[in-house]
């Protein structure tokens, strides 16, 4: 499943240098999770509520090719899979309006599980409790 987000590099995404900071490549991944969500009918706090289950990032592997700056136009695509218990993640960002080089500037792979949200560590869930939830998900 690909989703994508369009995005205009705002001042306070750059740091003094006009570059975006390394963490906010990262907040725009956070976006697609939430679009994700959103799209299919459901949010973090319902899947807590309906089944005490919370979508976490198990592992993220970024490699940063070029930077970007202060009004650069972007384009943030994430390709979904589902792998047994487990989402599998490929993000790219790409620059597609700019004065500097267009293209792929950003890729990222991240897993997310869904696990129990209680305050403790975060334990498989049942298979039938996964797909119940990937269900209300309309996945």
């Amino acid at each position: 499943m690909l989703i994508s987000l369009e995005h205009t590099v705002t001042k306070e995404e750059t740091d003094n240098s006009n570059r975006v900071k390394h963490f906010v490549y990262f907040a725009y991944l956070e976006c697609i999770r939430q679009e994700f969500l959103r799209m299919h009918s459901s949010s973090d706090e319902s899947l807590l509520k309906t089944y005490g289950l919370g979508l976490i990032v198990t592992s993220t592997s970024a490699i940063y090719r070029s930077p970007l700056h202060q009004y650069d136009e972007i384009t943030v695509a994430s390709d979904l899979n589902i792998q047994g218990l487990r989402f599998k993640v490929n993000h790219e960002i790409h620059r597609h309006v700019s004065y500097r080089k267009t293209g792929l500037v950003f890729t990222a792979e991240e897993t997310y599980a869904l696990a129990p949200i209680d305050g403790r560590k975060p334990v498989q869930v049942p298979t039938l409790l996964f797909k119940s939830a990937l269900r209300r998900l309309k996945v």
